[in-house]
């Protein structure tokens, strides 16, 4: 098969207006924006100081205002979320971005990965592989160590250290779940 040359060119830039506002879309989201938005999502979403629908909305409103800074004209330093969504804003906007749906798909992949791959963590298999090999490197320490009164001192020490080193792998508060709380409802009177 012979080969030919083609020059692909970026997509224009599409424009709407918006009241008395022309606003200018870049129609492809590029692999940098990708990846910043796919950044700050899992940042913000995998956070477990806050309640699941809290890292939700935050997450969702991050990703909308990055686009709309860097794919539009847009000013978004006094721009709040609430405004955007009351004027229909960010639906005129999907329409003219071309891979927006495609990434949102790709975002929906990685945080279901990240959260698989953490929930794998807690695993006690996972733990149990960690405990092992730092057994395995204590024993190889052990084996290494001279037996004169410095050696052992030391050996002690190195003991001590990977004593809580273990103990933080297998910390039960890491591994098992929490339990529920009992509520009133549970209670028949």
């Amino acid at each position: 098969m012979e080969k030919i040359s083609i020059e692909l060119s970026a997509p224009k830039e599409k424009k709407f207006e918006l009241g008395d506002q022309m606003i200018v879309v870049d129609p492809y989201i590029s692999l940098s924006t990708r990846r910043i938005l796919i950044q700050e999502y899992l940042s913000i979403f995998l956070n477990e100081l806050d309640d699941l629908t809290e890292r939700y909305l935050k997450a969702k409103n991050v990703f909308m205002m990055i686009v709309i800074d860097l794919n539009t004209n847009i000013d978004i330093s006094n721009l709040g979320v609430d405004a955007i969504l009351k004027n229909d804003l960010w639906n005129l906007l999907r329409g003219h971005i071309l891979n927006l749906g495609e990434i949102e798909k790709e975002l929906k992949e990685v945080v279901e990965y990240a959260l698989k791959e953490k929930e794998m963590q807690k695993s006690i298999g996972y733990n149990f592989d960690r405990v092992s090999n730092k057994i395995s490197d204590l024993l190889d320490k052990v084996s290494d160590t001279d037996l004169s009164k410095e050696g052992i001192a030391e050996l002690f020490k190195k003991l001590d250290f990977e004593k809580d080193s273990i103990n933080e792998i297998i910390d039960p508060s890491k591994v098992l779940p929490k339990p529920r709380k009992k509520t009133n409802k549970n209670i028949v009177q």
